[in-house]
């Protein structure tokens, strides 16, 4: 009986670890907004120069990049979330 209160309180922590490494990647990488960046130089064509000396084409690329790494790892993070939550449940029951 000893050996599964100890399972049990061991599942717990790590579901609670799983849950602050899903928290604090939430933290630095928030759920997917609207990017505005993602409609630099919309009526621009893809050729065109910026100020920076880069493309308009490289400004949106630039953005769709940032953008699905934000989401990969937003969605990773809820991933964490979900795990240590089912194994907190899995622990109580």
């Amino acid at each position: 009986m000893d050996y599964l209160v100890g399972m049990k309180a061991c599942i717990n922590v790590i579901g609670l670890c799983l849950n602050m490494g899903g928290v604090i990647m939430l933290f630095f990488w928030s759920l997917p907004q609207p990017s505005p960046d993602a409609n630099t130089g919309r009526i621009l064509e893809d050729g065109t120069n910026m100020e920076d000396g880069r493309t308009a084409g490289e400004h949106r690329a630039e953005a769709a990049r940032k953008k699905l790494k934000s989401k990969v790892i937003a969605y990773a993070a809820l991933t964490l979330l979900l795990a240590g939550f089912g194994c907190q449940l899995f622990a109580a029951v």
